[in-house]
């Protein structure tokens, strides 16, 4: 069994700590609400584990509070910066095994953007094409306005449901390259 070690959230530190098996918690301290006749009144709040929550895209996010104002964070994101280091420009938190659930610190690593969708790919998390939930389009609706070369753009986004700038980058090849 791996021991779990504690380190301070970039950012937040004294507020919140995130581990190397991808657990955050609040830390314990004292807190100011106020009263009716709004005089301050300490209250101590105990240490936690935060509530993560799956995002649409399979990755888990927790809320952190510092200043009365809400930030919603990748889980992933926090473990890599506390045992990693600082993100260098252009790459990305990759997650070694192809499970956006696995936040160990052991399975996290920086990569490239190309990489990074490269171990998606042989890992079969990628979605591409109508596999992906917010898809709208089908291979037969993409085959079918490539075959339209002449027809407008504003027309064919009416028929498909969909703006004229998507119908622009399926036809340039922008979006939909794989069909």
């Amino acid at each position: 069994m791996t021991e779990e070690i504690w380190k301070p959230v970039v950012g937040f530190e004294g507020l919140y700590e995130v581990s190397n098996l991808g657990r955050v918690k609040s830390v314990g301290r004292t807190v100011y609400a106020r009263t009716k006749l709004g005089d301050p009144l300490p209250r101590f709040q105990p240490e936690r584990i935060l509530s993560q929550h799956p995002h649409v895209n399979g990755y888990l996010l927790v809320h952190l509070y510092k200043g009365g104002k809400r930030k919603a964070d990748t889980v992933h994101n926090l473990v890599a910066a506390a045992f990693i280091g600082p993100r260098p420009s252009g790459m990305q938190v990759a997650h070694d095994d192809g499970c956006p659930a696995n936040c160990a610190a052991s399975n996290l690593l920086y990569k490239t953007v190309q990489a990074n969708i490269a171990d998606k790919k042989r890992h079969g998390t990628h979605l591409a094409g109508e596999q992906c939930p917010m898809a709208v389009l089908t291979e037969a609706d993409v085959h079918a306005i490539r075959q339209r070369p002449h027809m407008r753009s504003d027309d064919l986004g009416d028929m498909f449901g969909v703006s004229r700038s998507c119908i622009n980058g399926v036809r340039a090849g922008r979006t939909w390259r794989h069909v």
